[in-house]
């Protein structure tokens, strides 16, 4: 049985297009999850604030550090971002350090999943 060509899809405006649609997929998520706990929160039902300690903070700024590195260095590899670059990095860099750092929703998913990876 023969491989899968799937070299068409590894271009690297394939690429960019489905980094972004992913962001954005995430970023709408996010927000959409932002504004239930806003709604859940109108109607009474409580959540509690929890500071976060030193090493969920660190686990954050990480994070947020490789993945704004990759994503920059994609956008700037791409001959498809030609007179594109600065308005996608600053589009992803303003998305992602929303996600990380202004929105609670994103940053409980992400502590969660990355926590599974710790106790692996």
């Amino acid at each position: 049985m023969a491989w899968p060509d799937i070299e068409p899809y590894l271009r690297d405006d394939i690429v960019l297009r489905a980094e972004h649609a992913v962001l954005c997929l995430v970023l709408v998520v996010a927000i959409l999850g932002a504004i239930r706990r806003k709604v859940r929160r109108v109607f009474g039902i409580k959540h509690l604030k929890v500071a976060r300690g030193e090493k969920s903070m660190t686990i954050l700024y990480v994070a947020y550090a490789l993945l704004t590195v990759a994503v920059t260095l994609t956008v700037q590899v791409t001959e498809s971002a030609q007179g594109y670059r600065v308005g996608l990095i600053l589009f992803d860099y303003l998305a992602l350090a929303y996600l990380f750092f202004f929105n609670s929703w994103f940053r409980n998913r992400l502590l969660r999943l990355l926590g599974r990876v710790y106790e692996d």
